[in-house]
């Protein structure tokens, strides 16, 4: 695949002009977002990696083979920010998830030890009401054994409001074919 960075917005007058069908990258500080991109995108480095969670505070626009864009946003949750720096992300994610034509869908990245939480209820019950289409990646599941495998799948199965799940490591490969697949099956050409 041929990916490229094409530019960051803090809102709409940032936004790139372009008709590429647009998906969005949500998920707690720490679960990988960045990460996954990279692998997604099959070009290391594309999307900084940090080893501080919360250095995404704007919305960063990357064309993915020419066929579609994938906007990575900052993280919920901990963050090596202040208050009211978070606090600003809120308006201009909902803006932009709200507003924006080219946006197909989300993908929720999840680190798959993390508990499933208040957060991630409160998205997908906003994302539902709104009639966005969710995809949940359970990143890093290389760093589960097979017993603690079969426990998680059985918990994140059961959540409701998801049109597909995908069990993923970035660092791995796993499950990225699968990932691209399910982009385009479930929100590109749905």
């Amino acid at each position: 695949m041929a990916s490229k960075f094409i530019t960051s917005a803090a809102g709409v007058e940032g936004y790139p002009s372009s008709d590429l069908p647009e998906v969005a990258f949500v998920g707690h500080s720490n679960a990988g977002k960045s990460s996954l991109i990279n692998a997604l995108s099959k070009r290391k480095g594309l999307a900084r990696v940090s080893t501080t969670p919360g250095k995404t505070d704007i919305l960063n626009f990357y064309e993915i083979d020419g066929r579609f864009m994938l906007v990575d946003m900052p993280g919920y949750g901990f963050a090596a920010r202040h208050q009211d720096t978070r606090e600003t992300w809120t308006p201009m994610i909902e803006n932009y998830l709200m507003n924006r034509d080219q946006l197909k869908g989300v993908v929720l990245v999840m680190a798959i030890k993390r508990q499933w939480r208040e957060d991630e209820d409160n998205l997908i019950t906003w994302l539902a009401h709104h009639g966005i289409p969710l995809i949940l990646v359970l990143n890093k599941s290389d760093k589960l054994n097979q017993k603690e495998m079969v426990a998680k799948r059985r918990e994140f199965d059961a959540i409701q409001s998801v049109s597909a799940r995908i069990y993923a490591s970035a660092t791995k490969g796993q499950g990225i074919e699968e990932l691209i697949r399910t982009i385009f099956d479930n929100l590109i050409r749905a």
